[in-house]
């Protein structure tokens, strides 16, 4: 079984950006190779920290474009109205 960034991260979706950071930091106290830990086990908790730090950010700038879009609509259709007034 394929075990999800929030598994290997021991957290649930819908856990906060803070408690994220925080699961991967405890766990890469434990698991660096520095500290005696597993290296295999670090990269893999790391990817995952990666992974959904770039989720993240993809939809940050989604949510920015669709902010744009929908300013970008607004203006069309108060012009519309404006031409169409008699």
């Amino acid at each position: 079984m394929v075990e999800s960034n929030y598994d290997i991260l021991g957290i649930v979706e819908g856990t906060t950006e803070k408690e994220i950071r925080d699961a991967f930091r405890r766990l890469a106290l434990q698991f660096h190779s520095d500290r005696g830990g597993e290296n295999e086990q670090f990269i893999k908790i790391k990817q995952a920290y990666d992974d959904l730090k770039m989720v993240k950010n993809i939809l940050i700038q989604i949510l920015k474009k669709l902010k744009i879009l929908g300013f970008i609509l607004m203006k069309v259709k108060k012009m519309l109205e404006e031409k169409i007034r008699f």
